[in-house]
């Protein structure tokens, strides 16, 4: 071999040696990415499920970080064919002496017994988050899967959006089988009252070469088990080709009554406003239980008892009890709860905990739709 292909052979010796050092210090450390990416990762991964943290072994520790096999015994699957127990690796900096490098490596740090929600790239590979179960974190899966969740920085949180509660829900309206109208649900977060959400509710009625009335309720009520109704703001318009009329407008106040002795029926007769309406604890109202049947469980056996408001008439009827029925086969395997007593009605869910359709008294329908449906409904 001549110098000059000495030379080239040398230069090039020196390149792969360079390449090779710095893919033994990228690895695991490599270059930092956005969140973006490892959200991406994360999704991507075939291995996604809530799991017990069954046992945590070293497989190596270099001076930059450590190795580790994380063990894990499925509680529930959110993916297809996840094995009852299956693996992962992930890197952790447990000693002083170790110095992770510059790079966007994350760091995972199981305990064993731990319950989390984690996703892996495959069976025995690489961990692509890793997240201690929360209640708020549980609580989102249950109803929605991961369809709220983001997974930036290896770490899963329910979306922003969706923590504060802006979602919503359109229906198209029957009655006696002709087409009415549309019922809009949105809610948020009161911003100076953490505690309290602020729930829209919008009922459109009407015909379709005829004049409409658009009923909106404004709830504010507080996060409990039965959203319990504090302030109410209750408006009604007619609405023509022309022009849109405000017919009534009202205020209503509430406070829980401990003892109990609460009348039912009509709350607050009239059109005025009225303040400190009593009303008896695990009280909501018909329009609340709309967002409120998507936190109840699946589960044989499960019933609550509650006092419900019907929102327009504020007319109380005590001690209404909804219970868990099943599937119903007749109705698209859909989840079905029943509410009977005083006030009767029929909710049907799917497998995410989405209201699906609701019946009122046999002859009321709601129909789970898009906006754009139920807004064209009576055109």
């Amino acid at each position: 071999m001549n110098l000059h292909n000495n030379k080239l052979f040398s230069t090039l010796l020196y390149l792969a040696c360079i390449m090779t050092l710095q893919c033994a210090v990228v690895t695991p450390s490599h270059a930092v990415m956005p969140a973006k990416h490892y959200d991406e990762a994360a999704r991507a991964s075939q291995i996604k499920a809530i799991a017990i943290v069954e046992k945590v072994e070293t497989v190596e520790k270099t001076k930059r970080s450590t190795r580790k096999r994380v063990t894990f015994r499925l509680e529930r699957a959110l993916s297809m064919n996840t094995p009852q127990t299956f693996t992962g690796t992930c890197y952790s900096v447990d000693h002083a002496w170790q110095e992770t490098g510059v790079g966007g490596t994350i760091y995972y740090y199981p305990q064993e017994g731990a319950k989390v929600l984690v996703t892996v790239s495959s069976n025995g590979s690489l961990i692509t988050s890793h997240t201690t179960l929360t209640p708020e974190l549980e609580q989102e899966i249950a109803l929605n899967g991961l369809r709220n969740i983001s997974f930036g920085m290896g770490k899963a949180s329910v979306k922003p959006a969706v923590r504060q509660g802006e979602e919503e829900q359109w229906f198209s309206f029957y009655a006696a089988g002709k087409t009415k109208g549309f019922f809009h649900a949105s809610q948020k977060r009161n911003r100076e009252q953490p505690m309290l959400i602020e729930f829209t509710h919008e009922l459109l009625l009407g015909e379709l070469d005829g004049d409409r009335q658009i009923y909106t309720a404004i709830t504010h009520s507080r996060d409990d088990h039965t959203l319990t109704p504090e302030w109410l703001l209750i408006s009604s318009d007619s609405i023509t080709s022309e022009k849109r009329t405000p017919l009534i407008k009202r205020e209503i106040g509430f406070r829980l009554d401990a003892s109990q002795n609460t009348n039912d029926g009509i709350l607050a007769k009239g059109k005025s406003d009225a303040a400190d309406v009593a009303i008896p604890s695990a009280t909501t109202t018909d329009f609340l239980l709309f967002s409120l049947i998507e936190k109840m469980p699946f589960k044989k056996g499960f019933s609550r008892s509650l006092n419900l408001i019907e929102t327009l008439e504020l007319h109380l009827k005590k001690n209404v009890v909804i219970r868990y029925a099943g599937k119903d086969t007749d109705n698209q395997n859909l989840h079905k709860f029943i509410e009977s007593g005083p006030a009767q009605a029929t909710y049907w869910l799917n497998n995410q905990h989405r209201l699906m359709e609701v019946h009122w008294d046999g002859d009321k329908v709601f129909k789970r739709s898009t906006q754009a449906e139920a807004m064209t409904t009576l055109q």
